[in-house]
């Protein structure tokens, strides 16, 4: 059971964080749930489908930023007395977008995946009762820069490539009890860092006036991999004594890769529906007991709808539904765009559920409120 529960943290924390998102990214993305591999024009283009930027008209620069005004989770986790949660406020994306005599360029920092999560279990096996406490802090950032371009007027092409960094921390307590016989506890802190080189390239093609369709993939390429675990355990047997261990080790294994089929459907100027499809390969990473373990593949779609209303105004809303074989994600967010000659700003605010497929472990739900604004001149 705890190995379950680590996996499935783990599987949060892993490398396919970093090729893949769950929660909300982007510019007009993040209010579609992610459904933008088929869209053009938007700052969110570098990190979903640079090709995106390539059909650009607009020969001004223009500045974007978006991020999380307020973000909260929540924990369903039986073993805590007071149920944990969080506030956080962050960066999602910052990237400037301007045009070069060859085509499109873009540079972007972005914080695209931030969370902290906690896990327990409570059970027995064969007497003995068995009690677990886990959380993972994981941040990832990521730079980078995009060229885009045309091919012809119905077909274009882009690139994103930079330097990605994920720290994660990871701390366990694990309590082992039978009655006249043993008792033992654990705690254990594992930090590693992982900073890797990514590359985005990715086509857009417009099949018709009224349908668009992207392609786009995400592959990682490590440049440096390193962890640490402590333990520090006691037992009934030698209830003053603490058992330290300290061990160095390199995390990760084979890094995953990321396909994206996105398609717009026009339906007129002022309406517009986007589906996403994602596949993530399955990766493997280390312990530090360098025993191997598995991430399965990952699944994702997603559907957006931009309506336009009277004035200035556009409505944007979506929902998209995450597959492993360790847990379900839920997410649905919206907005409001108010837009003001070639400038852009967008306010709404999202839901992200999370169930694992185990009973046993915990899930969360995180809600918060999602700006972005883009600037032309």
């Amino acid at each position: 059971m705890l190995l379950k529960i680590i996996s499935f943290l783990l599987l949060l924390g892993s490398s396919a964080s970093a090729v893949n998102y769950t929660g909300p990214v982007g510019h007009r993305e993040a209010f579609l749930a992610n459904s933008g591999g088929a869209m053009i024009d938007s700052p969110g283009n570098v990190l979903l489908n640079p090709a995106g930027l390539g059909f650009r008209q607009n020969k001004e620069t223009a500045l974007s930023v978006s991020g999380n005004a307020v973000a909260r989770q929540e924990f369903n986790v039986s073993q805590y007395s007071v149920d944990p949660e969080e506030m956080t406020v962050r960066p999602l994306l910052a990237a400037s977008v301007f045009p070069t005599q060859y085509g499109t360029m873009a540079v972007f920092l972005a914080n695209p995946t931030a969370f902290r999560i906690y896990g327990g279990s409570e059970y027995t096996t064969s007497g003995v009762a068995v009690k677990t406490l886990l959380r993972v802090d994981y941040q990832e950032l990521a730079t980078g820069v995009t060229f885009a371009n045309t091919v012809n007027s119905d077909l274009a092409w882009g690139v994103s490539a930079g330097v990605s960094m994920e720290t994660q921390k990871s701390y366990g307590y694990t309590r082992a009890f039978q009655t006249g016989v043993t008792a033992a506890t654990s705690f254990n802190l594992t930090e590693q860092k992982t900073i890797s080189l990514f590359v985005t390239p990715g086509l857009l093609y417009k099949a018709a006036d009224f349908w668009h369709i992207g392609l786009s993939m995400k592959t990682l390429a490590d440049i440096s991999s390193t962890a640490n675990t402590q333990r520090f355990a006691t037992s009934s047997s030698s209830p003053t004594t603490v058992e330290e261990t300290d061990r160095s080790f390199d995390p990760n294994g084979t890094n995953p890769f990321a396909y994206r089929l996105g398609q717009e459907f026009i339906f007129s100027p002022a309406n517009s529906l986007y589906f996403d499809i994602v596949y993530v390969s399955a990766t493997s990473a280390y312990n530090s007991n360098n025993e191997k373990y598995l991430n399965d593949e990952v699944w994702e779609g997603s559907l957006g709808y931009r309506h336009s209303l009277s004035g200035s105004y556009e409505l944007l809303t979506g929902y998209a539904y995450t597959q492993s074989q360790s847990a379900d994600f839920n997410m649905i967010s919206a907005g409001l765009s108010m837009n003001r000659r070639n400038n852009e700003f967008i306010v709404g605010g999202y839901y992200l559920s999370n169930t694992p497929k185990d009973a046993a472990s915990s899930g969360y739900n995180s809600y918060g409120i999602l700006f972005s604004s883009n600037v032309e001149y």
